[in-house]
């Protein structure tokens, strides 16, 4: 009687719950258009900047602690933050991390 040995392997992938960029200034690109060569960024359209102008940003932060934006003039009360569209999230806008390392 021969024997088989098979050896497994896990592979996990361990996201972190703060992910933090270098965000930049993305143009004439669509909602959640491409703008890195990482294929986790995506461009977020600001408010009240002109429909030309975005941000390059994480396409899947936990939309839980985005905050929704000052609805009387679109600001946000946290500092290093804008005020995006991010409609996966919420129909209103939500105040954007612009934190970077």
């Amino acid at each position: 009687m021969s024997r088989i040995k098979i050896d497994c392997y896990g592979v996990f992938i361990v996201l972190s719950p703060i992910v933090q960029i270098k965000s930049q200034i993305c143009e004439k690109t669509p909602q959640y258009g491409e703008c890195s060569t990482n294929s986790a960024c995506g461009c977020f359209h600001m408010v009240g900047a002109n429909d030309d102008t975005s941000i390059c940003g994480f396409l899947w932060p936990t939309c839980s602690r985005l905050l929704r934006c000052n609805s009387t003039n679109n600001s946000c009360i946290q500092s290093n933050t804008i005020c995006v569209q991010h409609p996966q999230c919420d129909d209103r806008p939500l105040s954007y991390s612009m934190k970077s390392e």
